[in-house]
């Protein structure tokens, strides 16, 4: 029954799948396309930051800096965009110009990017959409092609151990960061089925690497990916190039019985069969946990101040570095003394809660609550290996 409420009840939520600047050089390096062609697969990244807001029913011209469903990244040094060992031996004699030429022509690396999707388990070509499948949607695409300037740029002169996360650049996204969206006026039992799917492992949170230099493109490139004559691209459905996230979500701290807002563990494993551990560990403690308060509920959620950032401890002070990766100074307040978060004035209006004539008062404080009196979070899980 539950499958067959996941394709008809929602509607639109489904698995979608799919059936540089620098010159060539031309002194010295014989053989040089044979070699490219040859190369291993150039990446590598990590996230360090992995953030669920549980709002629902949202209008669709929402801001969408300070809303989203899901919202990953690199926000620290240690973690970010880096270069596989084996390219880097591989090219280790190559000048920066030839080194450029490698990432762009490799058949393995040219031509793609980052990001951010939900894929089904049983193939990771399949995407869960809802709508249709859009960058800052359903994809969550990261900064530009790769193998193109400004990143390569930089990646031609990465030693093996080095990292980077954010790109200097004229573009807009420089951050290795993107988000995922199913809150654009979905009801609350699409929202909640996004969750039973990642819970109940038929999706994972994957970072992968696009097929083409498409901030659009569904599929997500493989070490078997093969280019027929005609151009068409079969992509493997079982082994793809990147990272998968198995999230699972819980009530948050102080409530008996309530919806499962927020995250409770993130388990990162290779996106091969069987899916094995990566060997990284994820925490997702309380103090991580924060509370949405409607602006217009804030006089009776007498607890939760809107003033500048302060802690008192050092849990409060990890805590706020954290939320402050995901929810901007300029969006929200942030009080993490007690928890919670509000809206600022210029985004006031965009509830989180959607519209709730007829539906009731939101419930913050009983410690039981069920369905629409339940609260929405936001929750933040930080790599710490």
């Amino acid at each position: 029954m539950r499958h067959f409420l996941s394709v008809t009840v929602l509607g639109v939520l489904f698995f979608f799948q799919n059936c540089s600047s620098y010159e060539e050089p031309t002194t010295g390096m014989t053989g040089m396309a044979s070699n490219i062609s040859k190369l291993p697969f150039a990446y590598k990244a990590s996230l360090d930051t992995i953030s669920y807001m549980s709002c629902s029913r949202m209008k669709s011209d929402y801001e969408r800096r300070a809303f989203y469903t899901l919202r990953a990244g690199a926000y620290t040094p240690s973690y970010g965009l880096s270069v596989n060992p084996d390219f880097i031996e591989a090219t280790k004699y190559y000048p920066l110009e030839s080194k450029a030429q490698a990432f762009a022509d490799s058949p393995h690396s040219g031509s793609t990017r980052l990001q951010l999707a939900l894929r089904s388990t049983s193939n990771l070509q399949s995407v869960v959409v809802n709508g249709s499948p859009s960058n800052g949607a359903s994809l969550g695409t990261m900064m530009t092609s790769l193998s193109k300037s400004p990143i390569v740029d930089h990646l031609v002169t990465m030693k093996d151990g080095d990292v980077k996360h954010y790109f200097p650049s004229g573009e807009a996204n420089r951050l290795m960061e993107s988000s995922l969206r199913f809150n654009d006026g979905s009801e609350e039992n699409v929202v909640s089925e996004v969750r039973r799917m990642i819970r109940d492992r038929e999706a994972l949170l994957a970072l992968t690497y696009t097929e083409t230099d498409n901030a659009d493109e569904k599929k997500a490139r493989g070490p078997t990916s093969v280019t027929g004559e005609n151009g068409e691209v079969t992509s493997p459905q079982t082994e793809v190039y990147g990272t998968g996230f198995q999230l699972q979500f819980k009530s948050p701290l102080n409530w008996a019985t309530a919806e499962q807002r927020v995250l409770a563990s993130v388990n990162e494993v290779q996106l091969s069969p069987g899916y094995p551990s990566t060997g990284g560990t994820w925490s997702c403690p309380s103090s991580m946990q924060f509370v949405i308060v409607r602006t217009e509920d804030i006089a009776n959620v007498t607890n939760c101040q809107r003033t500048i950032d302060y802690y008192t401890n050092e849990t409060q002070r990890l805590a706020l570095d954290a939320i402050r990766r995901v929810l901007p100074v300029s969006d929200f307040y942030v009080d993490v003394v007690n928890r919670c978060v509000v809206a600022k004035p210029h985004i006031a209006n965009q509830s989180c809660y959607g519209d709730r004539t007829g539906r009731g008062a939101v419930d913050y404080s009983s410690g039981s609550c069920s369905g629409d009196s339940c609260p929405h979070y936001v929750s933040v899980c930080i790599k710490t290996k």
